[in-house]
């Protein structure tokens, strides 16, 4: 486990989500909060909890604070010096490995358990206190690449670590002739929120005519879904804006969204079901105040990272920038 030329040891990948788990479990609300904690160098603990080589007693000391026994999470015949490159066959495995480790470029969103993602505090605490919440709303608004699918990857799996089942639905998925129509659009949701629930789609059961697609998309998750699924349904619809694009469809699905958040306050299985929905840009569907679900629940609004937090950032990808005029 140990190095005996640096005596540095670091968390195996498999185990950091267990780590930052302990972290959550001993109280500790941030990095910051450890490392003060600890009386270690906030860097020092990023370096931890990201997989990165820290020194045996170190690594040892932070294991205690969080209540883990360090022998199980530490990397095996773990070498932080590594032979010089022109000593290594060009063909050689060892090549090979050193190239799968290097930094991914960073695309798209950065996958659970990856050591390149930056966690938002306070702000990340505050959405998993909010979606323990009955009948929950959270709003996670930024422009694109700011980290908003990122952010979502790890708010449903906290979900899941509660015991919650999810529904995570991407509208950029859907087609332009579904979005464009209501009843197909509805239809698409809850027959997909079904399969991801391991249920049978079952709409026509519940698909009435006279009655209309919301109400019927309505009395499907309350009387199919959320009395079928005994734990709380986390319910993430991602790139919302999407639907600004086809303004009748918003007017009527828009205000829908809103009505299931207010069901929450007088039914109480609507209070199973938490709502997470995530966009880009500004809404500019003309809705009632009473109507909107944008002036309601949990706002989160993604900023830019500060010059503390590129700096960690370009830690976690081997770049050296001492000087903070490169920031």
């Amino acid at each position: 486990m140990r190095d005996s030329m640096s005596g540095h040891l670091r968390v195996q990948q498999h185990c950091l989500n267990q780590v930052k788990l302990a972290v959550r479990k001993q109280g500790f609300s941030s990095q910051r909060s450890l490392a003060k904690e600890a009386e270690f160098s906030l860097a020092t603990v990023s370096n931890f909890l990201t997989g990165k080589p820290v020194e045996q007693a170190t690594f040892e000391q932070i294991c205690r604070r969080l209540c883990l026994d360090w022998q199980e999470i530490a990397a095996l015949n773990f070498q932080l010096k590594t032979p010089p490159e022109d000593k290594i066959p060009v063909n050689s495995a060892a090549k090979s490995e050193k190239l799968d480790t290097l930094p991914p470029y960073p695309n798209g969103a950065v996958p659970l358990g990856s050591p390149f993602y930056l966690e938002r505090l306070p702000l990340e605490e505050q959405i998993r206190q909010e979606i323990k919440k009955p009948g929950a709303l959270v709003r996670i608004k930024a422009p694109k690449e700011m980290g908003k699918t990122s952010l979502l990857l790890r708010m449903l799996d906290f979900a899941k670590q509660q015991g919650y089942r999810t529904v995570s639905l991407n509208l950029e998925q859907v087609d332009q002739t579904i979005l464009a129509d209501l009843n197909q659009f509805l239809r698409w949701l809850c027959a997909n929120a079904a399969r991801q629930l391991q249920l049978k789609p079952q709409l026509d059961e519940y698909w009435d005519e006279d009655l209309g697609s919301k109400i019927s998309c309505t009395v499907y998750i309350q009387d199919y879904l959320l009395e079928s699924i005994t734990a709380p349904i986390v319910l993430a619809l991602d790139e919302l804006n999407q639907i600004f694009e086809h303004p009748q469809v918003a007017k009527d699905f828009l205000p829908l969204l809103r009505s299931w958040y207010e069901e929450a306050k007088t039914l109480p299985i609507w209070q199973k079901l938490r709502l997470i929905v995530v966009h880009s840009t500004e809404i500019y569907v003309p809705l009632q105040l009473n109507q909107s679900p944008f002036n309601v629940g949990f706002p989160a609004q993604l900023s830019h990272f500060s010059l503390e937090e590129v700096l960690q950032l370009a830690q976690r990808y081997q770049l050296t920038w001492e000087n903070q005029e490169k920031v």
